[in-house]
C-alpha cells in the first residue's frame, strides 16, 4: 500500500555468524517511502537472503555496520519505452 514512485535509502546492518541479515536501520529515506515503509520494504527481500558464513581462523564470525543504499521503484510496472518515438529507420523489410 505504498505509493507509487522512486524512494533512494540508506541504512545499516549486519550479517551475522550465520550468515543471515540482521538489523536493518534506516538513517535516511527520500522520495515515495517513508522510513517505516523503507524498512518493511528492505525486510521483505533480504528475509531470504542468506550468505556463506565468514570464517576466521576456523571460528564463523559476524560482521556489523555495514552502509548500504539501495533505490527503490514502487507502484505498477510500465513499460518505460511505451511512449517512446518509432525510429521508421530500424524497422525495414
Amino acid at each position: 500500500n505504498v505509493k507509487a514512485g522512486k524512494t533512494r535509502i540508506k541504512f545499516t546492518y549486519s550479517i551475522n555468524s550465520k550468515g543471515k541479515i540482521k538489523g536493518i536501520k534506516i538513517n535516511s529515506a527520500k522520495g515515495a517511502m517513508n522510513s517505516r515503509e523503507s524498512y518493511k520494504y528492505l525486510q521483505s527481500f533480504t528475509s531470504k537472503t542468506q550468505f556463506e558464513p565468514l570464517l576466521i581462523n576456523d571460528k564463523a564470525t559476524k560482521i556489523v555496520d555495514i552502509v548500504g543504499e539501495h533505490i527503490a521503484y514502487t507502484g505498477k510496472y510500465e513499460d518505460i519505452d511505451k511512449n517512446m518515438s518509432v525510429n521508421q529507420g530500424i524497422w525495414r523489410n
